[in-house]
C-alpha cells in the first residue's frame, strides 16, 4: 500500500505557477539582456528547478532544509507574491484608464516592425494615436522608435508612413529615431520639445501604460495616458512580464 503523501490541488497549482513564472523570467533575460535580467534569469532557473522538483517528488522540498533557510525562502515567496499582486493591479488599472484631455503632443511609443510594416502591437498603438489625433488635430504626433540593423526603416519612419496613410498630414508628425527602449522613447521625445510647459499624451498598449507613466514622471514630463484597449496575442504573458519590467524601470532607469 502506497502511503506517500501527495500534493493537494492548491499546492500543485502553486508550483505550476512558479514554474511558469520562472520560464517567463528566463525568456525575459533572453529577449532583453542586461545585468538586471541576468539576475532575473538566474532566479528564474532556480524557480523552475524548485517547482519541477516539488512537482516530481510530490512534496515541498524546502521542508528538508534547515529551519532558518526555510524561513528566509518563505519570506522571499511572500514578498514576491505581495509585490506581484500590487504591481499587477496597478498595471491593469492604468491600462484601463484613458485621459480625456487635449495636449500639445501625442507620443506614440515604438514597438516591433515586420517587413517594414507595424507589428500588431504597434498597429494598435497607431490606431489609438489616430483616434486621439482626430479629437485634437492641433496636436503634433511624435513617433518614437529607433532602427534595427535588419530593418530598412526606423520604427518611427514606419509609424509615420502608417499614420500618413490614415490621413494625418506629414507636417503634423515629428520623428524620434534613436531610441532603443521605453525610457529612451520618452526621454528623446521630450528632448525634441523645447518647452518645459508642454503637455504630452502617451499612447502605447494597455499592459505597457503603467511603466510608461512611471518613466515619464521620472524625467519630468507633464504626461497623460491613452493606452490602446485592444488585446494582442500573448497578452497574459505581457502582463506578467511587466511586473519585472516595472521593477527594472524603478531601480535602473
Amino acid at each position: 500500500m502506497n502511503n506517500k503523501k501527495q500534493l493537494d490541488v492548491f499546492q500543485t497549482a502553486k508550483y505550476r505557477f512558479y514554474f511558469v513564472v520562472g520560464i517567463l523570467c528566463i525568456v525575459n533575460t533572453i529577449l532583453s539582456f542586461n545585468l538586471f535580467t541576468i539576475l532575473l534569469g538566474l532566479g528564474g532557473i532556480a524557480l523552475v528547478l524548485y517547482a519541477y522538483t516539488c512537482l516530481h517528488k510530490q512534496k515541498n522540498i524546502l521542508k528538508d532544509l534547515p529551519k532558518p533557510f526555510q524561513y528566509i525562502c518563505r519570506m522571499v515567496v511572500v514578498c514576491f507574491m505581495v509585490s506581484f499582486l500590487c504591481i499587477e493591479s496597478l498595471v491593469i488599472y492604468q491600462g484601463m484608464q484613458t485621459d480625456d484631455i487635449k495636449t500639445d503632443y501625442i507620443v506614440v511609443l515604438g514597438a516591433a516592425i515586420k517587413n517594414d510594416q507595424p507589428s500588431t502591437a504597434l498597429r494598435y498603438r497607431l490606431d489609438e494615436a489616430y483616434e486621439q489625433y482626430k479629437k485634437n488635430p492641433s496636436a503634433k504626433i511624435i513617433c518614437s522608435g529607433g532602427k534595427a540593423k535588419k530593418d530598412a526603416y526606423s520604427e518611427a519612419k514606419v509609424m509615420q508612413m502608417y499614420l500618413v496613410k490614415q490621413g494625418v498630414p506629414k507636417s503634423s508628425i515629428l520623428l524620434e529615431e534613436k531610441s532603443k527602449n521605453t525610457s529612451q522613447n520618452l526621454q528623446y521625445s521630450y528632448n525634441l520639445v523645447h518647452d518645459a510647459n508642454a503637455t504630452f499624451l502617451i499612447v502605447t498598449n494597455n499592459f505597457h501604460a503603467y511603466r510608461a507613466s512611471i518613466l515619464a514622471s521620472k524625467i519630468g514630463m507633464h504626461a497623460y495616458s491613452a493606452p490602446s484597449q485592444k488585446l494582442i496575442n500573448g497578452f497574459t504573458a505581457n502582463y506578467i512580464r511587466e511586473y519585472f519590467s516595472v521593477i527594472k524601470s524603478v531601480i535602473l532607469d
